[in-house]
């Protein structure tokens, strides 16, 4: 692949075999995240507006579609940091959305 702009190493041996999204794929959303334990999630949203998320950890092969941030957060129990990030990619794909305490 030529001029290249980002690229990552799989930090999960056990977590299936990785999976790669180039810019050929038309999606409209493209997030990337690891935290200091080296936790690697990717958030991808394809052109339906569908958003999927994988991680090392739960093994890249599966897909957690979200539909509902907050549901999310509570189901995969996230650290605070990965809420955080995912939470701050939910608010710029739908700016309409509001954080629910």
């Amino acid at each position: 692949m030529k001029n290249l702009l980002f690229q990552i190493s799989n930090h999960h041996v056990k977590g299936g075999a990785p999976f790669t999204i180039t810019s050929d794929q038309p999606l409209r959303y493209r997030g990337y995240f690891e935290n200091s334990l080296g936790r690697q999630w990717v958030l991808a949203v394809d052109l339906s507006g569908e958003v999927k998320l994988r991680s090392g950890d739960i093994d890249w092969s599966q897909e957690i579609i979200v539909s509902n941030v907050d549901e999310t957060v509570r189901d995969e129990s996230l650290q605070l940091d990965e809420e955080l990030w995912l939470r701050s990619c939910w608010a710029a794909l739908f700016p309409e959305w509001k954080r629910r305490d």
